[in-house]
């Protein structure tokens, strides 16, 4: 058995919380075995140790006194809101704005004349080029306009800036 199994059994004893055949056990090893009889003159010593002492209370003006610095500091006041209206606004904006495109783009390069079956004007997503959507050209136009987009809001975000540092 080693070091630790002991002081549990013993710290268990000490503390009364073992049962009978436990308490019969630790006091025969107690009185036959050398070092469980060390082993408890130790822990009896440093228990009667930590009951004796009563560990200083801090006076009753102590909470108040450290309630009263805390008082003082300013408390910081919840913000109202976490994300900028305008950037979400952007957001919204931009897709909204690239799907318009998107759509607008596709609707007039569509193949409305071709025929299935004899009837006329009927179109087929199965039979749909989705080559001509996705050229060169449609793409540079999106970052064009992503770009003009992005340089409105900077400056608009700047002219705010300097707007509120003219009136602090």
């Amino acid at each position: 058995m080693n070091q630790q199994d002991i002081e549990l059994q013993l710290w268990a004893y000490i503390d009364g919380l073992c049962n009978d055949d436990d308490k019969v056990y630790v006091e025969n090893k107690i009185a036959t075995d050398q070092q469980w009889k060390i082993q408890y003159q130790q822990l009896i010593t440093l228990h009667t140790a930590i009951t004796a002492n009563d560990l200083e209370q801090p006076s009753m003006r102590f909470s108040k006194n450290v309630m009263d610095i805390i008082e003082q500091d300013a408390i910081i006041p919840a913000k109202r809101q976490y994300l900028n209206p305008f950037i979400i606004r952007g957001i919204f904006a931009f897709f909204i704005l690239s799907l318009i495109s998107f759509l607008t783009y596709s609707l007039f390069t569509a193949d409305w004349k071709h025929s299935n079956s004899g009837v006329a004007n009927t179109t087929s997503l199965s039979q749909f080029s989705f080559g001509k959507l996705f050229n060169n050209e449609f793409f540079n136009l999106l970052i064009w306009i992503n770009v003009v987009i992005g340089l409105l809001l900077v400056d608009t975000l700047l002219r705010r800036k300097r707007v509120s540092n003219y009136k602090s």
